[in-house]
């Protein structure tokens, strides 16, 4: 399957260090002990498994990858900010 245009682009970005991470996201990074190298690292690796569209600030994206350990991760972002990322809640 090819990839999609919006993921390509996001994963180009991150690669490109063309990116902004909020601080609602660092502050969950923290408690969920992940770094700015495993958000990369699950959105370079993982797929985009929803679509916000209702969202008047503007699309978003949740991104499902792994983290350098292993862990699958969620990230939520926009197409230049990450602005949500935690361990899925099972």
């Amino acid at each position: 399957m090819r990839r999609s245009r919006v993921l390509l682009s996001i994963q180009q970005k991150i690669v490109r260090n063309f990116y902004q991470i909020t601080e609602h996201a660092l502050d969950e990074m923290r408690k969920d002990m992940l770094s700015t190298v495993d958000v990369k690292h699950a959105i370079r690796r993982g797929r985009v498994v929803r679509r916000f569209t209702r969202d008047r600030r503007g699309i978003r994206y949740r991104f499902l990858g792994p983290a350098r350990d292993g862990r699958e991760i969620n990230v939520i972002c926009r197409i230049l900010a990450i602005l949500r990322c935690q361990t899925p809640m099972l």
